[in-house]
C-alpha cells in the first residue's frame, strides 16, 4: 500500500511538470521523461493536450550538448552570409549556406544530423503523432540582431511558417528548437492561435478563392 502510494505520487508529481499556462502560452517539462509507463503515458498526454491548445513546450532540463570541437561552430563566419539558416536535407547528407568545406564542413553536418535525428527521437517518444515527417534541419550561427532583410524575410516579426515554396497541403507543422549558445537566452514572442489572427484580418481580406492550374 505504501508503495502504491509512493508511485501515486510520483506519477502526480511527473504528471503536473507540463505546465499548461493557456493558450498561446508556455508550457515547462521540469521533468526528464523516464520512470513507470503510466508516468510516462500521463506526461506524453499532457505535452500533446499543451500542444492541441497552442501552447509551447519548454524542456529546461534538456540540452543538445556539443562536443568540444564542436564549440567551434558558435561562429556567424561558418555561414556563407546568402542566408540565415545553415540547412542540412538528411535524406541526401547535402548541407547548404555553409561557407566550410572538407572536413569541417562533414564536422558541421555530422552535428546538425546527431540533433536532428534526437530531436525526431523525442517527437515520436513524447507524442502520439504518426506519420511525422522530418523536415530540414537548420543551425543559425548568426545572432538575430547582426542580420540585415527585408521585412518578408525578419524572423523577429510576428509570421506564421508556412510558405509558398513548400505548401503544407493539410498537414501541420512542428518546430523543433535548442539554444546552443553559451549564457544567452533566448527569447521568445508568441502570437495567438491562428484562427484569432486570421479572423481580425478576414474583413481586410480578399474574398476570392485563389485559382491555382497545372497537370
Amino acid at each position: 500500500m505504501a508503495h502504491n502510494n509512493a508511485r501515486s505520487a510520483s506519477a502526480k508529481r511527473i504528471a503536473s511538470a507540463v505546465d499548461v499556462q493557456g493558450k498561446g502560452a508556455f508550457a515547462t517539462v521540469n521533468e526528464k521523461v523516464s520512470g513507470a509507463e503510466a508516468v510516462r503515458s500521463l506526461v506524453k498526454a499532457r505535452a500533446v493536450t499543451a500542444l492541441e491548445q497552442g501552447a509551447v513546450l519548454v524542456f529546461p532540463n534538456l540540452v543538445f550538448t556539443l562536443a568540444e570541437a564542436e564549440k567551434s561552430f558558435l561562429d556567424a563566419r561558418v555561414s556563407d552570409g546568402k542566408a540565415k539558416n545553415i540547412s542540412l536535407d538528411h535524406t541526401t547528407g547535402k548541407m547548404q549556406a555553409s561557407s566550410l568545406t572538407g572536413d569541417r564542413a562533414i564536422a558541421l553536418a555530422a552535428m546538425m544530423e546527431r540533433f536532428g535525428s534526437q530531436a525526431t527521437r523525442l517527437v515520436h517518444e513524447l507524442l502520439p503523432y504518426r506519420n511525422v515527417e522530418r523536415a530540414r534541419t537548420s543551425f543559425r550561427p548568426v545572432q538575430v540582431k547582426d542580420r540585415h532583410y527585408s521585412k518578408i524575410s525578419d524572423d523577429r516579426l510576428l509570421h506564421i511558417d508556412a510558405f509558398p515554396s513548400r505548401p503544407m497541403g493539410g498537414r501541420r507543422i512542428l518546430r523543433f528548437f535548442a539554444n546552443v549558445a553559451p549564457g544567452s537566452a533566448r527569447r521568445w514572442h508568441v502570437g495567438q492561435p491562428f484562427e484569432d489572427f486570421a479572423r481580425a484580418f478576414e474583413a481586410f481580406s480578399n474574398k476570392r478563392t485563389p485559382v491555382f492550374q497545372g497537370n
